[in-house]
């Protein structure tokens, strides 16, 4: 509602100070017609044209005030809910929205937001409110021939320049397009600067760059050039106009009778020269919200990206509680490549705690995020006790299934918000977590940045763990979470995970040997197929150094 109020108020006061803005030309004209009868008359005259010039100045902030709040007001309320659209889109999505790319997009968007609101009230509005003082004002000056040519005009005007518009679309499409491709090369080539530093391939990183520079000063200078001519055509318009008001004007004083004394022609010819103006105006924010609507038009394409949710096809089956996480025969091919090939139903009971173990690229990870609903493609293959993933929304399938990536990310802030995302927690219990996982209990107090460039990557995954250990699901998903961690820090690790999920499911992706005697099941995969399944035993029977085998039982 004060989105509403706001904006009866910037119109208020444009149309107050359009109306401040007839008027001392009218007090204009009649000081000058009467500096040869009365000196006294025309001092005050001057005095309420003086007073009304101060109201003009005055109310001028005052919609500057308005339009600004009004603007600021509705780009804060659509930048969050673009931001959160974007937020709900789902996971295979995020490949489309480079950093970059959408930093710039975001930027257009916001910035398209603002010109419409300028283009409605600083413009339009205005231009409006002037033409029906002036069209009121010609009738009762009795020079309503005027608007005659001045009408056919600004019409012939206004269609010229959308032509133009039009014209100069595919250019300002080829300078978007360039600017985008260089903010994405901008942000890749810092990312790895030092990596460019290291092997002094600085000149090479900078080639992309300068084909890129070439390509955008191509298509700037395609934009300029069209440009000229809207600047020329609004030079031309103001001309014509002003040259025919003198021209009536010159003819209008010739006659024995004129319809307006000199004073009175001067103000009409100041007040048309105004709406001139603003008819220039209005033609040069139909061209400013033409561009913006091209810059809006890839947010828009990534705002109706399919969101992450359940699919309307799908019914919602019978719970079975004793049924755990099943995955039904599927498969995943991507860049025509096997990504996975599932078989035959994999089951894996509440409870169960199970490793993902094989070469690089194998598909564990893959597997792992069609388990965990992460897949969206597959989510109506995989069931949680008899419910299809599909029929469930988003917050109902993460809080049963959690997930923890690889990458560690953060949001700026102390430990609450950049790591746990300010969920309820108990501090005295993260504190004695964090000293599990070889940390000080003071980091809870820790400030960090997105990328967490304080710390170490080590010690960056060991925090994202508390994700999990903070709030467990039914079943729980960890994507190498002793990676980078020396054996000491990794087997601590290990014992808080499966202390901390007794009783809950535990699927991890792991190459650490040592650990999956500690898992109920072992599920080796190959090119993106299940090889084999296999049973942890603890052999009786010890070796040489008198350590314990690890026998495999095959299910």
């Amino acid at each position: 509602m004060h989105i509403y109020r706001g904006l009866l108020a910037a119109l208020s006061a444009t149309l107050i100070l359009k109306v401040a803005t007839v008027v001392p030309a009218l007090i204009l004209a009649d000081i000058i017609d009467n500096l040869s009868t009365s000196a006294t008359s025309s001092l005050v005259l001057l005095g309420a044209f003086i007073c009304l010039v101060a109201l003009q100045a005055s109310l001028t902030p005052l919609q500057a005030w308005c339009l600004a709040r009004l603007c600021q007001e509705r780009v804060k309320q659509l930048s969050m809910r673009w931001c959160r659209g974007l937020l709900d889109k789902r996971f295979e999505a995020y490949g489309q929205l480079h950093g970059g790319t959408l930093v710039k997009v975001l930027d257009r968007g916001i910035t398209a937001q603002e010109r419409w609101l300028g283009f409605l009230i600083g413009s339009a509005w205005p231009v409006l409110a002037e033409a029906v003082v002036l069209v009121a004002l010609f009738a009762y000056l009795g020079a309503t021939s005027v608007l005659i040519g001045l009408v056919p005009l600004s019409l012939a005007y206004l269609w010229t320049n959308d032509r133009l518009v039009r014209w100069r679309r595919p250019r300002i499409e080829a300078v978007n397009s360039r600017e985008d491709e260089l903010a994405e090369q901008w942000v890749d080539t810092f990312a790895s600067a030092s990596t460019v530093k290291l092997e002094k391939a600085e000149d090479a990183a900078m080639i992309p760059v300068n084909q890129t520079l070439s390509g955008y000063a191509d298509s700037a200078v395609g934009v300029a050039y069209s440009g000229g001519w809207l600047q020329g055509l609004r030079t031309l318009f103001i001309g014509l106009g002003s040259g025919g008001l003198l021209l009536w004007g010159i003819h209008d004083q010739s006659q024995a009778t004129p319809h307006l004394s000199l004073g009175e022609l001067v103000a009409l010819f100041t007040l048309v020269s105004g709406l001139l103006a603003g008819v220039a105006q209005l033609a040069e924010a139909w061209r400013l919200l033409d561009q913006f609507r091209l810059d809006k038009r890839k947010l828009e394409h990534w705002l109706q990206l399919p969101v992450f949710g359940p699919t309307e096809s799908i019914k919602a089956e019978p719970s079975d509680e004793n049924a755990g996480l099943c995955i039904t025969p599927c498969q995943l091919s991507a860049r025509n490549a096997l990504q996975l090939l599932i078989d035959e139903p994999l089951v894996i009971r509440a409870g169960e705690r199970v490793a993902l173990v094989g070469p690089s690229g194998c598909g564990k990870s893959t597997l792992l995020h069609a388990l965990a609903g992460t897949v969206f493609q597959l989510r109506r293959h995989v069931h949680l006790h008899g419910r299809c993933l599909a029929a469930l929304d988003g917050r109902e399938q993460f809080n049963s299934l959690r997930l923890c990536p690889q990458d560690a990310h953060f949001i700026p802030g102390s430990m609450p918000r950049a790591v746990l995302f300010e969920h309820a927690h108990d501090r005295a219990q993260i504190e004695r977590w964090l000293e599990c996982l070889g940390l000080s209990k003071d980091w809870y107090e820790l400030e960090l940045d997105a990328r967490a460039e304080s710390i170490s990557g080590g010690e960056a995954r060991r925090l994202t763990l508390l994700r999990l250990l903070n709030r467990p699901g039914e079943f729980n998903f960890f994507d190498e979470p002793t990676a980078g961690l020396d054996a000491g820090s990794a087997e601590r690790t290990w014992d808080l995970l499966f202390e901390t999920f007794q009783g809950k499911g535990l699927i991890c992706v792991t190459h650490d040997q040592s650990a999956l005697s500690r898992f109920d099941r072992v599920i080796t995969l190959s090119e993106g197929r299940i090889i084999s399944q296999a049973r942890p035993k603890i052999a009786q029977n010890t070796g040489p150094a008198g350590a314990p085998h690890t026998l495999w039982e095959r299910l």
